[in-house]
């Protein structure tokens, strides 16, 4: 039998911007994002980690306004072991960067 929980708040978390040019001259605005999400029942999800320090350097311009996952859990007085249950969207650098500050699942 499953149980459903219901949502008692959901954070965004802005990792970082940059602005990628077109060919037309135009500016493509990119934010790189998590999400945490509070329950009811008080547990925590977090969706993605970010990118990890010391990642691959990127072809697109450099980033700014950068702020890591550890410090928005820290705004919020958590930690990763606070986390109850990571979800990684995919694999990708820019997704899965802080996955390994999470504890392991028992």
């Amino acid at each position: 039998m499953t149980t459903a929980t219901a949502l008692k708040k959901l954070y965004l978390f802005q990792l970082s911007t940059t602005s990628i040019p077109l060919p037309s001259g135009q500016t493509l605005e990119m934010s790189s994002g998590c999400y945490l999400i509070e329950t009811l029942d008080n547990k925590r999800i977090l969706i993605d980690s970010g990118m990890a320090p010391g990642a691959p350097p990127s072809p697109a311009p450099p980033s700014t306004n950068e702020k890591n996952i550890l410090e928005h859990l820290a705004q919020l007085n958590l930690r990763p072991q606070d986390i109850d249950t990571l979800i990684c969207t995919h694999f990708d650098v820019d997704h899965a960067g802080y996955h390994d500050h999470s504890p392991a699942p028992s």
